[in-house]
């Protein structure tokens, strides 16, 4: 074993344990009990870093500079955090927690592994076609790529991303990539194209939840839905019993709208198919064989999505805003108690003076037995490798040792970077987080090309006058079904 490397490595793990902060789990002390008498010999497990430092003690890229290509930052979606915001290298530490996780992150693989990593930058949502440029023109220049989830899976089917099944030196399986997306995303359980996990936080920053106002329950006297929440019976009815009451009209102009009165749930666009998706009735679903299929079409979901209608966009409490610039300034008026948003939004109520909060999306009813969260693919950013890299396995093992660093360094942010505010005061939130990140859903069908007709299928039922989604599939359904399939039918092509 090279000693010097080990112990570089674990001096460089033992930098990491400021950031473990509100992470961790708090212990409880009990008295030893009589028989307790001898200390019990237990068996040491290894840290991360310490089965990294022994497993590839004798890996030496020989300086390799290994080029990753991602949204520039504060690019993409990451201005939501901050103008120089990015996923994949920083240049030294500063101080701020994130930028040092990555910072040390990326410090450490290379030390390991010797190479040097070198971000290629592109603009905002330009890592597409960069790829299939590079492919095109056999440009092996770079290694891997982050970028949007369902872009990546929309370019895959023309054969321009390496199945991550045949890198052997991945280690699909491992802690830290996210397993929802291995058993969701690998088309027949064997061909999958991009994979997130504690490498990156815009999988969880592009997770829905429902934020809500503190101030405007009391005025009301309703129960907190947190407590809901921790009892398995925050549900639809249950929110919209409490959107109704505070849905007021308060200038007293018999005239509702949202710049004058108050509302009780709010979505800046497709609501009907978000509160579907947290209900577990996404467009798609996988059966046993890996294979999508479409879900849309079947009696149960055309019964949830009436009653979702029926109770929720049929309501006086509901309403829907495009200008999300305009919801975010009514729910910091307090006037809105819930609101539809990503999480990654949360730093919009950075100012916000009031107290604030959030929640999973809520069950259909207290039958369903989990929360679900809808990871929205579009946020939701991956790695993935493109078929002209110049050595996979190499770049296999790269992806794998920085993925493994991230758990005790960038996915130990998680907490501090998303509740960066007044929330981070308040342990009940934290409980929420911990629901909102348990059940993952990932769809075929949320934001892939193919589904564009059911996307105007939704947005035609918010806008109508009662329930006709049943009638609009049965006239688009076949025309979904061929989409899907002709979807489908590339990854049959792909090795």
């Amino acid at each position: 074993m090279n000693h010097t490397k080990l112990f570089s490595l674990l001096l460089a793990g033992a930098m990491l344990v400021p950031l473990t902060g509100c992470g961790d789990s708090a212990t409880v002390e009990t008295q030893p009990t009589a028989s307790e008498t001898e200390p019990a010999e237990t068996e040491y497990i290894p840290t991360i870093a310490e089965t990294l430092a022994e497993k590839y003690a004798d890996t030496d890229y020989a300086g390799h500079t290994f080029r990753i290509m991602g949204n520039a930052p504060g690019g993409f979606f990451y201005n939501k955090i901050n103008d120089q915001a990015n996923e994949i290298w920083y240049e030294s530490l500063t101080g701020d927690i994130y930028n040092d996780a990555v910072y040390q992150r990326n410090s450490m693989t290379e030390e390991l592994l010797n190479i040097t990593i070198e971000p290629q930058w592109v603009s905002d949502f330009d890592i597409t076609p960069q790829i299939k440029k590079l492919v095109t023109a056999g440009d092996s220049s770079v290694d891997a790529a982050l970028g949007a989830m369902a872009y990546h899976i929309n370019i895959a089917v023309a054969g321009n991303l390496y199945n991550l099944h045949d890198v052997n030196s991945m280690e699909l399986e491992a802690e830290w990539y996210d397993q929802s997306i291995v058993k969701n995303y690998s088309y027949k359980k064997d061909k999958l194209y991009a994979i997130a996990g504690a490498y990156n936080v815009f999988d969880d920053y592009g997770l829905p939840v429902i934020f809500y106002g503190k101030n405007i329950l009391t005025l009301h006297d309703l129960q907190d839905p947190a407590e809901l929440v921790m009892e398995g019976s925050w549900n639809i009815d249950n929110m919209m019993t409490m959107s109704e009451t505070v849905a007021v009209d308060l200038n007293g102009d018999g005239n509702m709208t949202i710049d004058d009165d108050s509302w009780g749930f709010t979505d800046n666009s497709g609501g009907m198919k978000h509160l579907m998706e947290g209900i577990g009735h996404a467009i798609t679903k996988v059966d046993s064989e890996g294979v999508p299929y479409l879900n849309c079409l079947t009696p149960e979901y055309l019964d949830a999505a009436e009653f979702v209608y029926n109770r929720v966009f049929a309501s006086d409490g509901t309403i829907e805003v495009t200008d999300n610039g305009k919801l975010v300034s009514v729910f910091k008026e307090e006037r809105i108690l819930f609101y539809y948003e990503l999480l990654g939004c949360i730093n919009e109520f950075r100012e916000m003076e009031s107290s604030f909060s959030l929640l999973p999306l809520p069950k259909l009813n207290e039958q369903q037995e989990e929360y679900v969260t809808p990871v929205n693919s579009v946020w939701c950013t991956a790695l993935a490798i493109p078929v002209t890299a110049e050595d996979v396995e190499r770049t296999g093992t790269i992806l794998n040792v920085l993925s493994a660093y991230s758990v005790d360094t960038v996915n130990k942010t998680l907490y501090e970077l998303i509740l960066g505010s007044k929330l981070i005061r308040e342990e009940t939130s934290l409980v929420m987080l911990d629901y909102v990140w348990a059940n993952k859903q990932y769809c075929w069908g949320n934001g892939y090309s193919w589904a564009s007709a059911m996307e105007s299928i939704f947005t035609s039922q918010y806008n109508g006058k009662s329930f006709v989604m049943a009638s609009q599939l049965q006239k688009q359904g076949e025309k979904l079904q061929t989409a899907l399939d002709k979807f489908l039918q590339q990854f049959e092509e792909l090795p």
